[in-house]
């Protein structure tokens, strides 16, 4: 396995920026991670995100999961 640590940021001009972090740790067959951004707009307007993602393999695909009806069992 292994670790995920990354930071960005971003400016866009016009009083834009975004910054973000990210932290995990994934295998082979899982993930972990968390996510937070902060953004800023013109005119003091602003947004702030964080999300947490949990990942397991549950098996391989077979490519044709995606064509499935709703409901079918696969």
């Amino acid at each position: 396995g292994g670790k995920i640590d990354a930071a960005m940021t971003c400016s866009g001009g016009r009083g834009t920026s975004m910054s973000m972090t990210m932290t995990g740790t994934y295998s082979p067959d899982h993930y972990e991670g968390d996510m937070a951004m902060d953004m800023a707009g013109p005119e003091g307007r602003s947004m702030k995100m964080k999300s947490h993602s949990v990942s397991k393999l549950v098996g391989q695909c077979r490519g044709d999961e995606i064509n499935l009806d709703k409901g079918a069992k696969s």
